[in-house]
């Protein structure tokens, strides 16, 4: 065992506990009619971004992200809060590591971080930062020969032309 680790069990599944460290265990011997080793760390699904868990209650199974668990069990409930990654590794699941916040918190803290990408960075950006620039000093044009200059939807262009999104190029132009 690691120094400095405790362990709490999980509430939801109290056959498991739960470390400061961000590690999960069984704890009872009997899994159905098999005997099973205490103290076995279970293996964590580190294939997607967030570190996830796959736990069975009354033969019932189901997947928990390993820092839900550690925050819930050494940071009390926080209604609607979100967990929060300090540092912004997601597989840094130890709980001085981890904290809640709200949503908005969560994604300002995502910004400031670098972790969200903004702009024509976004993975969901139509238009190059240029190509808004250039839309903003057509006010007059028809806005049907702008869409098909740019290839993008009128609501697009209309956001645009109002100044919605991407605010911080209306002081950079």
């Amino acid at each position: 065992m690691m120094k400095n680790e405790s362990w709490k069990m999980i509430s939801d599944c109290p056959d498991y506990e739960v470390s400061t460290r961000g590690r999960v265990r069984r704890v009872t011997p009997w899994h159905g009619r098999n005997r099973v080793n205490r103290n076995v760390f279970l293996r964590l699904d580190v294939s997607q971004s967030y570190s996830q868990v796959t736990l069975s209650r009354l033969g019932n199974q189901r997947r928990y992200l390993v820092h839900r668990l550690v925050a819930l069990a050494f940071l009390g409930l926080a209604n609607g809060r979100q967990t929060n990654h300090i540092n912004g590794i997601k597989k840094d699941n130890r709980v001085e590591n981890l904290e809640w916040v709200t949503c908005s918190e969560n994604g300002l803290h995502a910004y400031r971080t670098g972790l969200s990408k903004m702009g024509e960075q976004h993975h969901n950006a139509k238009l190059s930062d240029w190509q808004i620039r250039v839309i903003r000093r057509l006010p007059k044009m028809n806005q049907k020969f702008i869409m098909a200059m740019f290839k993008t939807s009128r609501s697009t262009i209309d956001e645009i032309r109002r100044g919605s999104g991407r605010t911080r190029l209306l002081i950079s132009n």
